[in-house]
């Protein structure tokens, strides 16, 4: 299953610096000025797994859409 975030920061820099080079595998769009929208396909979850992805976007405030809910920093 894909996943899909939206992220609490200013820039898609701090975003892409903590994904590393999965940030290339990604969509990553501006939703306002301080939330950012996260895209990760499904085949790119099934070879890192879920819990990889939400350790790196750890730092950050983030709004996980299936599930509902906010992780906090």
């Amino acid at each position: 299953m894909a996943l899909q975030f939206i992220v609490q920061t200013q820039s898609s820099n701090e975003i892409s610096a903590c994904l590393g080079k999965l940030a290339e595998s990604i969509e990553l769009f501006q939703v306002s000025s301080a939330l950012w929208g996260i895209s990760i396909p499904s085949k790119v979850v099934d070879v890192v797994g879920e819990d990889r992805i939400c350790n790196s976007l750890a730092k950050f405030n983030f709004y996980n859409l299936y599930a509902g809910e906010w992780r906090y920093a």
